[in-house]
């Protein structure tokens, strides 16, 4: 941005179990997404490849897995991003909310 800046948005989204796009209003270069209902987290930052994603998912037997994942993760678009089909992440009918910064 011409003024040095950083855009950071929020939101909320009900997971879909297929891709879903996510609009901000602008490419970002950070995501994070927390999925309250599956008890899981997931992350992309550049220089991530697109669809990939770092997630943290708590099986809930007292185990935290944390996976690196190339596919059905997070895509950025010049106008906001893409949720994979991420099994753990964007489960239908699971409550999320999200942040992305530039």
């Amino acid at each position: 941005m011409a003024s040095g800046g950083s855009r950071c948005v929020t939101g909320a989204f009900v997971g879909t179990g297929s891709a879903l796009d996510v609009p901000v209003g602008f490419r970002p270069r950070a995501v994070e997404i927390i999925n309250v209902t599956g008890n899981c987290r997931g992350g992309w930052c550049e220089p991530m490849p697109d669809a990939a994603m770092a997630k943290i998912v708590d099986s809930g037997s007292g185990t935290t897995d944390l996976s690196y994942v190339t596919s059905g993760g997070v895509t950025p678009a010049d106008d906001g991003f893409e949720i994979g089909a991420d099994t753990d992440i964007n489960a239908a009918d699971e409550i999320c909310f999200s942040k992305a910064w530039d």
